[in-house]
């Protein structure tokens, strides 16, 4: 057999090939769209179904077609033909991107849409340079278009905003509970993926250009060129105000609308320019040391104090995603927190406001450990994934100080959020995490509180000194769709809650973390010791849109849009009594310096937080209370707040 011969049987074998993985991906693809159709409705009407199953097996037969006969290519070689299409291919991969997740993408305005087209033809002139082959460059900048708008689609519905560059950073977190979540397709998941697939065939109707062989040193010469465009785009996002320059600025309480409006890849870029830290404006070492110094503790004012005469465990839960859904109005039933709102032996509770929505747990830890806010990060930023926490003053610090053991606890995998790098930047003892438990209870997929809770009094019972423990629960995480009422039942409800099984399925969830609560606090209230306990939710779960509509109404102030920040907590004592306690709301920075104050111990920070909270009582990411309970935006500027910026600034970035 001569050379020709070998060569055109091969040709075949890989036309072969191509075909049938074409055939397979083609029926796997349409049975998962027969699927969706069938339970979620997608197109609406059979005949809707109808008209796109016609037409897509019609694409399919043309890709099949395409890998057996060279007809319908473009009749010409022509190079600026192909470079022609290498610069649309840029704007055909932002149409697929966009209408994938973003309904307003016709509103978007000319300027920004160019913008978009900028960064996609940057990064497809990227793969150029690195992959020397100008086919693959323009295929690869097409499934980046659709990648990224399904990213983009799935983040929104499970997490209540588009990806943010921090998102990218907690990856690794992200596939970890990926599976806890159902990804059904929508019309406009359909419409995205079948302009890919076009796009796909258009491109292999394009001959192959007649090229002379690369060599080494163009291949040098496109990397080196790849290079610098990467190194370009780094240097002008994170050293230049460009979007600043264009009065770009992605909202910090609603950057899905943000994203909407200038398009997702211009504002992703956008937010990785803001995470950049600067120092404030009028930032002074000396004089934040100074204002610190005034709130030291005086000999007389600790002597004076008999709460710190007891030294008593201190046990803080940070609940999952538990939170009173009632502050939205009727939402269809009762008692399900009722054991948390009736416990005897509080000394101080109320609702607390936090800067996370939907997820970013690791963010409401920042707040309660290290008293500071996430007011003061531009948006999509997390201080666990990018910053280091080494030395941060954080309560694990105090209360080592202290002659305590201090325990991290999470039921879930030690890596998630950094955790293991934070909590030993933190000089936290000990992290016990997943890796560390056996014969593990769960509901759902999750460990659960009660499970949790036994975990807690083990090391309770365990300790070689008064401890200081930092649980993070994991039973109520995202992906409600699931059932599981064979393992619990689900709490009694009535309209308009049974419309919404996910929103029923959460509240059964809370009902349980409920019970648990109740069994730790019978424990602990028969100890002989002296323990504090401190539990709080760490964020709203994402429900439902509808629900939500139907609960909470329409969003049009920013005390309405601070009611989908707000979750409960309580701290308890087996060892003070009733008399003692207070209820009273305020955010989560300020949790740890009441809780320390509770304790009778003081430092100059948090007690510089005490003093702050009298004149900003709630400040999170969304906006801030004044003294006088009205709501503000950070639009406006706040004396109070701008020194609370200088502060924060001295404790993580300027020692």
């Amino acid at each position: 057999m001569n050379k020709e011969s070998t060569t055109m049987e091969k040709s075949k074998l890989i036309g072969r090939i191509r075909m049938i993985l074409i055939l397979l991906l083609g029926a796997a693809f349409y049975l998962y769209c027969f699927k969706n159709f069938l339970e979620v409705n997608i197109f609406g009407t059979r005949w809707k179904f109808a008209v796109f199953t016609v037409f897509y097996f019609l694409l399919i037969a043309c890709f099949i077609y395409r890998t057996r006969s060279d007809r319908f290519r473009f009749p010409t070689t022509r190079s600026g033909y192909k470079i022609l299409y290498l610069l649309i291919a840029p704007a055909a991969a932002l149409v697929i991107e966009e209408v994938i997740w973003n309904e307003n993408v016709l509103h978007i305005a000319p300027a920004y849409l160019l913008l978009n087209y900028g960064i996609f033809l940057l990064l497809e002139l990227i793969f150029l340079g690195v992959t020397a082959n100008i086919r693959i460059a323009r295929f690869l900048i097409h499934l980046c278009g659709v990648i990224y708008g399904l990213v983009n689609h799935y983040v929104l519905l499970y997490r209540g905003n588009p990806l943010l560059p921090s998102d990218i950073l907690a990856a690794n977190t992200a596939a970890e509970v990926a599976g806890g979540y159902t990804y059904d397709l929508s019309n406009s998941i359909i419409v995205g993926i079948y302009g890919f697939l076009i796009c796909c065939l258009l491109l292999s109707c394009f001959p192959a250009l007649k090229e002379k062989k690369t060599t080494y040193k163009m291949r040098i010469a496109g990397l080196a060129g790849a290079a610098i465009l990467i190194f370009g785009m780094s240097y002008g996002t994170l050293n230049t105000q460009f979007f600043d320059q264009l009065s770009i600025h992605v909202s910090g309480w609603n950057p899905t609308e943000s994203y909407k409006k200038y398009g997702a890849p211009v504002s992703f870029t956008s937010l990785i320019q803001d995470s950049y830290v600067r120092k404030p404006e009028g930032y002074s070492e000396d004089k934040v040391e100074e204002l610190l110094d005034s709130y030291e503790e005086s000999e007389e004012k600790t002597s004076g104090d008999e709460k710190k005469d007891i030294q008593p465990n201190v046990l803080v839960i940070m609940n999952e995603s538990l939170a009173d859904l009632s502050i939205f109005g009727e939402i269809g039933a009762e008692n399900y927190l009722s054991r948390i709102q009736n416990t005897e032996g509080y000394v101080q509770k109320g609702y607390i406001y936090t800067s996370v929505y939907g997820g970013g747990t690791c963010n409401s830890e920042f707040e309660f450990l290290t008293g500071n806010s996430m007011s003061n990060f531009n948006t999509g930023v997390y201080p666990y994934m990018q910053y280091s926490m080494d030395g941060v003053f954080n309560m694990a610090q105090v209360f080592n100080d202290l002659g305590y053991e201090t325990i991290a606890f999470h039921p879930y995998n030690k890596a998630n959020w950094n955790r293991e790098k934070v909590y030993s930047g933190f000089q936290f003892q000990q992290f016990v995490g997943m890796e560390d438990l056996d014969d593990v209870d769960r509901i759902r997929w999750c460990a659960s509180d009660s499970y949790d809770y036994r975990q807690v009094i083990r090391m309770f019972e365990n300790k070689t000194a008064p401890l200081f423990l930092f649980n993070v629960t994991m039973q109520n995480h995202g992906g409600y769709a699931e059932n599981f009422e064979k393992q619990v039942p689900l709490v009694e409800a009535g309209e308009p809650l049974t419309k919404y099984r996910e929103a029923w399925n959460y509240l059964t969830l809370v009902n349980e973390s409920d019970k648990a609560f109740e069994e730790l606090i019978s424990y602990f209230s028969k100890t002989d010791e002296p323990v504090m306990i401190v539990m709080f939710g760490d964020h709203q779960p994402t429900l439902d849109t509808e629900f939500l509509k139907e609960t909470l109404g329409e969003i049009n102030d920013l005390g309405t849009l601070q009611k989908r920040q707000v979750t409960p907590y309580v701290i308890w004592t087996n060892y003070r009594s009733e008399e003692e306690c207070k209820e009273k709301d305020l955010s989560l920075n300020y949790l740890s310096a009441e809780m320390l104050d509770q304790l009778g111990l003081h430092s100059e920070y948090t007690d510089y937080l005490l003093e702050l909270e009298k004149n900003v009582p709630v400040v999170n990411s969304i906006g801030y209370q004044t003294a006088d309970g009205s709501w503000h935006y950070h639009t406006e500027n706040n004396e109070f707040l701008d020194t609370y910026r200088q502060i924060q600034y001295y404790q993580l970035f300027g020692r």
